[in-house]
């Protein structure tokens, strides 16, 4: 026999006072508005709507797994983004806010790199379109990074420090080999790639390790913070 529902209980979540319709106008308005944006920017430029929203490899033809140690770092940036704006949105409601702003910084600074990455902003964007030297993208960068460290370095140092500071130095070899005369010359033009490339694949792995176990952490602790006693 099934029981009818009282009058008193609770509202169900679709039937509350703001209801999901706001929310999914929202998601999907905003979609509908990029595609529609970019669909104009694409017959503004003269591309082919289907350049800009297919995948690079089947617009140019080219190898499936032309880029692929490529895409797998950005697989990676984003996987760290979605970690710590996760941990932002749960922290700033459950312990101290400035844990929260940690993660919201980390969220902010690492899908920064992301879209760097992604569309190779440093590389083709500023340099060739906006005529913004490469060298003065990696000090903005640099910069940003320095600022987040003495920010947050009490954050930083914790148990996976290890990986943050791992991170770093990967980071620093994969901006620098390229730099460097002698590596050229003593390396062949395939170990110069490796090292440039793998240590910028080293570098995006330990930095989301460092995001995924700090932000496990975090939010284990705030959990059973939040568990009533006895």
């Amino acid at each position: 026999m099934i029981p009818l529902k009282k009058t008193g209980d609770a509202p169900s979540p679709l039937s509350s006072k703001i209801g999901f319709l706001p929310e999914v106008c929202l998601i999907y308005g905003l979609t509908i508005a990029f595609l529609g944006a970019s669909f104009i920017g694409a017959q503004a430029i003269g591309l082919p709507f289907a350049s800009l929203a297919r995948d690079t490899t089947a617009v140019l033809n080219g190898h499936p797994f032309v880029g692929m140690i490529s895409n797998l770092g950005v697989l990676l940036f984003a996987m760290a983004t979605g970690i710590s704006l996760f941990c932002y949105a749960f922290l700033a409601i459950a312990t101290s806010p400035r844990q929260a702003q940690f993660f919201l910084a980390t969220g902010l600074f690492t899908g920064m790199l992301m879209i760097d990455d992604l569309f190779l902003l440093h590389e083709n964007i500023f340099p060739l379109m906006l005529n913004i030297s490469e060298s003065l993208v990696f000090l903005f960068y640099i910069v940003c990074f320095c600022l987040y460290c003495f920010t947050f370095r009490k954050h930083l140092l914790n148990r996976y420090s290890y990986f943050f500071l791992l991170a770093a130095v990967f980071f620093a070899v994969a901006m620098t080999a390229d730099k460097i005369p002698f590596l050229r010359l003593v390396l062949a033009q395939e170990a110069g790639d490796l090292l440039e490339d793998g240590a910028k694949m080293l570098g995006i792995v330990s930095w989301a390790a460092f995001v995924f176990r700090t932000g496990l952490q975090a939010v284990g602790v705030a959990k059973e913070q939040r568990q009533p006693l006895g």
